[in-house]
């Protein structure tokens, strides 16, 4: 008699951090902060609550973004966002 499988579902392989809309700071450029500022702001915090993996980064940032800015970087095309400089890049000539 076959033993049964374990149905396990694999632990992911980059843990992402609980809540981050809620720690994470907001940014909608109508409100007179730089987007330099920004990302500034940003990486202190996900370095903060111990994010130091490139890729965290690029999931993460998309909770800071409000309103038109949001909508931007939902119209970007899937894979166009490579890496962290990549992404940064297109985000300050924005």
């Amino acid at each position: 008699m076959d033993q049964p499988r374990s149905c396990k579902t694999p632990a992911p392989l980059i843990q992402l951090p609980t809540h981050p809309e809620k720690w994470l700071p907001k940014f909608n450029p109508d409100n007179g902060l730089l987007a330099e500022e920004h990302i500034k702001n940003f990486m202190l915090s996900i370095n903060l609550n111990g994010v130091i993996e490139e890729d965290v980064a690029i999931i993460l940032f998309p909770y800071t973004l409000q309103e038109a800015i949001g909508s931007w970087y939902f119209s970007l095309s899937p894979g166009s966002v490579n890496s962290w400089d990549a992404f940064q890049e297109k985000f300050l000539t924005k």
